[in-house]
Order: C-alpha cells, then structure tokens, then sequence
C-alpha cells in the first residue's frame, strides 16, 4: 500500500476531488469503492509506463571465461524513440545486442520486454514476441529474389501451415504486406531481382526489410552503415527515420555524426561499461 501512495502523489490532485465528490454528493458513496478506484487508477497508471519502457535491462553482465565482455549495464529505450550505442572495438555493443536477442545468454543481469521478463529466450521465441536485428556483415538469401528475402519473414508469421493447399486471399495479403515493407525500404522496383545482384547498399537496406517482416517492435541494427558510400549513407538514415515513426530504433555504429543525427539519447559503451549517457548536445 505505501507503494500505491508513492505513485499516485502525481494524481491524488484529481483523486482528491473525486475523492469529495463521492463523499458528499454521491448518494451510493463507500470507501471501498473509492479504494478500488483509487488501485485501479495506480494499476493503470503503471501499466502505461510499462508500455512506454519496451526495453530494460537491469545489471546485464557478460564473462566469456576470465574475460568480462559486458558488465552491469543498465539501458531503458523508450516507445518509438532512436537510440543510439558508440564505443571503441571490444566495448561491447554487439555483445549487448547478442544478448537481448538470444544469441548469448547473460552471466548475469536481467532483460525486460515490454514489462515481461526475457531474460534467456531462446531465438526464435523473441523474434516472434517482437524483437528483430541485422548483423555488421549482410545476412541476406543470396539467391533468392529481393521479394522472396522478405515474403519469408511475413510468412513466418502469418500461422499458416507450409502446405499447397491454403487460401488464394491469404496469398495476397502476404505478397501486399512484402510490398509494402519493400516500398519502405526503398526496394520495390528491385523486388524481382536477386539478392546476390543487389549492390551492397541495396542488402543493407534489404536486411532491415527482413527484420521489419516479423512485424518486430524493436528493430536492433548493429553498424548499419559500415561499408556504405556517402550516398548510400544518406539513403540508409531517410529509411531509418521512416521506419522509427512506429518502431523502437536501437542503432550501434562507429559513426558518430550520424548517430548524433539520428538518436534522441546515446549510450557511450568502453570495456564493457555504459560510461555516459544523454543527448547528443551532452554526449
């Protein structure tokens, strides 16, 4: 109960004057309701920021033998905002994307999605809950049609068995929501060509189109512009902002100045440790 109390000080103006409206003008006035509303609100309340907070990790830690990769970081992203993780080599900001993504486990520490524990889920599962990635080397089907890279993700998971009896509309839908995510990256006039064709800026851009088919919430991208021409840079920052405008961004690269362009808050990792934290005019 003193937990209720202490987060509903912002609201108990409001609660107050509800408060006296039941007391004396409401004629089916009793105190318990008004403790009921008043745990409602508070349970609401909460709720709310947990939905705000899609990513935290509390203490996470990583030792690979007497070497320790990641040491007791503690991130929050909020809901649709780009964040940005800078660092020398072996600071470990891939690391901390191998393990809210499932590819390691922790030593220790703990990963909350949305306010639901995830800590230790297995690949598959937290790509299906809503967390996707790209890699620093391009991780594309190198034979398959930009199309075919994408459909596959959709398909994923539309819950449809793999079968070749299946509905013609349920067909469509998937082919008009690969489309889209191609339309959004910028590829869907190369929808027919195959991966291994496409210039090195086009897999990059096609590797968020993957990560974007799962219908992912938060989308990891670890050193996106590695190897890109400036031209190729500038593309892959516009289908960066477009995407964040319903997904939570969080983008770990060497290059600083387009972090600073991109990140509403950034992370400065060295030797495992988060060593500052703030906006780019801070940073």
């Amino acid at each position: 109960y003193w937990s209720y109390f202490i987060h509903a000080l912002p609201i108990l103006s409001k609660l107050a004057v509800d408060t006296l409206f039941n007391c004396f003008w409401a004629s089916n006035y009793h105190p318990f309701q008004i403790l009921s509303k008043w745990h409602n609100w508070i349970h609401q309340t909460e709720m709310e920021e947990k939905i705000m907070k899609i990513l935290e990790t509390y203490n996470l830690t990583k030792h690979f033998g007497g070497i320790t990769a990641l040491s007791d970081v503690n991130i929050t992203l909020e809901k649709n905002e780009i964040r940005g993780i800078i660092g020398p080599n072996g600071a470990g900001k891939t690391t901390f994307i191998n393990l809210i993504t499932g590819f390691q486990k922790p030593t220790r520490g703990k990963i909350f999605f949305k306010g639901v524990d995830i800590t230790g889920f297995p690949v598959y599962l937290i790509a299906r809950i809503g967390i996707s990635r790209t890699f620093q080397l391009t991780n594309v089907f190198l034979n398959m049609t930009t199309f075919e890279n994408v459909w596959l993700g959709v398909n994923s998971i539309s819950r449809r068995s793999w079968d070749f009896y299946h509905s013609a509309a349920n067909l469509r839908s998937l082919s008009e929501k690969t489309l889209e995510i191609l339309r959004l990256v910028g590829l869907e006039g190369k929808k027919n060509v195959t991966a291994r064709n496409l210039s090195y800026g086009d897999r990059k851009l096609l590797e968020i189109g993957i990560a974007l088919s799962t219908n992912a919430e938060l989308i990891l991208l670890d050193e996106p512009m590695q190897g890109l021409s400036s031209e190729e840079k500038e593309k892959l920052i516009d289908v960066i902002k477009r995407v964040s405008l319903n997904k939570t961004i969080l983008i770990v690269d060497h290059e600083i100045d387009i972090i600073m362009r991109l990140a509403k808050i950034i992370n400065v990792f060295d030797r495992g440790k988060v060593i500052a934290e703030g906006t780019p005019s801070e940073i």
